[in-house]
């Protein structure tokens, strides 16, 4: 094995955490949804039945937002390294292949200027607000925020990546969205 392919596999390898990342974070969201409705509509109902205790399930929505604030900003990235934003070709197939190829690139330019000025305002608020705890949970707030520089910084690297040309992109699907 070169050098080179190893590098390239290893690569593979660390732009893959992502979107593992997203999987199991979509699963674990869906699983925390799945039991605040069971604990809202069928636990409530049954200790109510029996005159129990409320079994108490405030975690859930506190729980959910922090994993969906996560799910959406690493999300966003990982569907730029993917190409998988959806795109609304009016006028620019209309130009020659290298004019296309440079408005794309310009065009990821400007998605990675967001994603940096993302990355740095989520700086500011996790600092800003580390002082503060979520209501139910009492987790830290910056835990929240942090999601905005994670997602942030990814998506700069990854539109900077697709801008230099080192992600090409898929063939297009029907209907021109890519």
């Amino acid at each position: 094995m070169t050098a080179f392919h190893m590098t390239s596999r290893a690569l593979r390898l660390l732009a893959a955490i992502p979107k593992i990342f997203v999987a199991l974070l979509l699963v674990f969201v869906m699983l925390d949804l799945l039991a605040g409705v069971l604990l809202r509509y069928v636990v409530v109902q049954i200790t109510d039945y029996f005159d129990l205790d409320p079994i108490s399930f405030f975690w859930v929505e506190e729980v959910g937002e922090f994993g969906l604030a996560w799910l959406a900003a690493v999300g966003a990235a990982v569907a730029i390294v993917e190409r998988v934003h959806f795109a609304l070709h009016v006028l620019t197939h209309r130009f020659a292949p290298r004019t296309q190829q440079i408005i794309d690139r310009v065009n990821h330019l400007l998605i990675a200027g967001f994603g940096a000025f993302a990355a740095a305002y989520g700086i500011k608020l996790c600092i800003t607000n580390s002082v503060l705890t979520s209501p139910g949970l009492g987790l830290n707030l910056a835990w929240l925020y942090a999601s905005s520089v994670a997602g942030g910084s990814l998506i700069a690297i990854y539109g900077l990546g697709v801008a230099a040309g080192l992600v090409q992109p898929k063939a297009a699907v029907v209907g021109g969205a890519q």
